[in-house]
């Protein structure tokens, strides 16, 4: 796991232009082996930090702060691009339709993906705080996934504050978007 990264302008003695420190995270045990002694963890990055320098001297810290669920996928991904400027916040937050019967076993698959303009510590309360929010239907919408095939997307209208359906996916189209570290 990459644990620091300086990006340099020029190759040799450029000036520093960003330097990036990702703290790492690490699940509790999902595994343990008494005969051997050992234990499977699952890892990830926790925050990323990122220092840049900015042309009129001094940096700008912004940082991004991720939480996981047991299947080790990003549940929120907290993103301060300005940690001077707090109106840019954000906060992405993905639940996941799953189906953990061992012949189909989906559990990657986002039901909704919510982005609002506030810390993740904030509630929205009004739709102007709502980035975007899309909601996933997969393999015809009778419960649990089975293929993982998305059948209906919804994306939400601020201007109705309801959502609407965007667009009927047919086929074979797997879905993977979400927050997740770089």
């Amino acid at each position: 796991m990459l644990f620091e990264q300086i990006v340099y302008n020029g190759a040799g003695s450029g000036n520093q232009v960003t330097d990036t420190v990702d703290i790492p995270y690490t699940s509790t045990a999902t595994a343990k082996s008494s005969t051997l002694n050992q234990s499977a963890y699952i890892t990830g990055t926790s925050s990323a930090d990122t220092y840049t320098a900015l042309a009129g001297g001094g940096t700008r810290e912004s940082t991004a702060t991720y939480t996981y669920n047991a299947y080790g996928q990003v549940v929120t991904e907290s993103d301060v691009p300005d940690t001077g400027n707090s109106a840019e916040d954000s906060c992405t937050t993905v639940t996941y339709a799953v189906n953990t019967n061992n012949s189909v076993w989906l559990v990657d698959l986002p039901s909704e993906v919510n982005v609002v303009a506030l810390p993740c510590s904030t509630h929205a309360s009004q739709p102007s705080q709502v980035i975007s929010d899309t909601k996933y239907t997969y393999d015809g919408g009778s419960g649990a996934p089975t293929a993982g095939n998305v059948t209906l997307l919804q994306q939400a209208s601020v201007k109705y504050t309801a959502f609407s359906v965007s667009r009927a996916v047919r086929g074979s189209a797997r879905a993977r978007p979400g927050p997740g570290p770089r």
